[in-house]
């Protein structure tokens, strides 16, 4: 088994936490709405949850998929130029829990919260991005 740098392992985690959050929202589709038939018959994704928890809950966790691939390129770019994982590591693990934090709070509507967790997380990848270009 392969060890996992400290970086990597947060990037792994959120790839995962990411994989996963999708769960909640379509859970209560197929519970309370639509049917197990009914959400395997929207060939086209548009059968949306209709509390606005759900709706909410769908796009943060759309959110946080665009932002992945950001922070996904900007560790891996870090990991191959050899930058010690040091260096990257506490940023992807407060990126890691901002974007946990993102999605709990936008799921339960409290805004304030919601904007402070997405621009930490946004720190967090611009404060990679220096560290790539060696300005930190």
């Amino acid at each position: 088994m392969t060890d996992l740098t400290p970086d990597l392992y947060w990037l792994s985690l959120t790839a995962l936490m990411t994989a996963v959050l999708w769960l909640p929202h379509i859970t209560y589709l197929i519970l309370k709405q639509e049917g197990i038939i009914g959400a395997f018959l929207d060939t086209q994704g548009e059968n949306i949850p209709t509390p606005e928890w759900g709706k909410r809950a769908k796009r943060a966790h759309m959110n946080a998929q665009l932002n992945l691939a950001v922070f996904a390129a900007l560790i891996l770019t870090a990991h191959m130029a050899g930058l010690p994982p040091a260096k990257t590591a506490i940023y992807a693990m407060i990126y890691f829990f901002a974007r946990l934090t993102h999605y709990i709070v936008y799921t339960l509507g409290l805004p304030l919260l919601r904007q402070t967790a997405f621009a930490v997380s946004a720190v967090m990848q611009v404060l990679i991005a220096l560290t790539l270009l060696q300005v930190l």
